[in-house]
């Protein structure tokens, strides 16, 4: 007979966060994305995402393609060894894995996205949103949900303004 998937662990919890307390769990979500977990125990945590992983990996692929990413110079400093005053211009950036974040105020660290998934994070976050656009702008959301990219605040601005709701 099958076991239900909850008696194969030794412990199995569920908790609810809302959405105002999540940043903190988000952060960490996407932290712990790029870690790789050795020895016979660990703590996992589990995340549903809406977008199939192969769309992502296919799109991240394309945008590491493309040299006129914004990223890749931050990126080449970073790796390199490069002179203090060039790392003191990027002291908010760190490498995680490979994947460039961006510190933002209260240490949280948001992912850097390229030009192709913050056109796409900025329409789905709109869409998610656009009844409450004035509570809470899309900006503000965009960055709860752990994101950046250099003119995500223009960019947000324009799509509200656009939208008229």
């Amino acid at each position: 007979m099958a076991q239900k998937m909850e008696e194969r662990f030794s412990t199995f919890e569920i908790e609810h966060a809302p959405r105002g307390e999540n940043r903190f769990v988000d952060a960490l979500a996407a932290l712990g994305l790029q870690i790789i977990f050795e020895g016979h125990s660990a703590k996992i945590e589990v995340s549903k995402r809406r977008e199939s992983i192969i769309e992502v990996l296919k799109e991240k692929f394309q945008e590491e393609q493309c040299e006129k990413d914004w990223r890749n110079i931050i990126k080449e400093v970073l790796i390199k060894e490069s002179e203090p005053a060039e790392l003191k211009a990027l002291k908010d950036y760190t490498l995680v894995r490979g994947e460039l974040y961006r510190k933002m105020l209260g240490g949280i660290l948001s992912r850097c996205v390229g030009k192709k998934e913050a056109q796409r994070k900025l329409k789905e976050m709109h869409d998610k949103t656009c009844r409450s656009c004035e509570e809470i702008s899309v900006y503000c959301r965009l960055q709860r949900a752990g994101f950046y990219w250099p003119n995500m605040g223009k960019d947000a601005d324009q799509v509200q303004v656009q939208c008229g709701t």
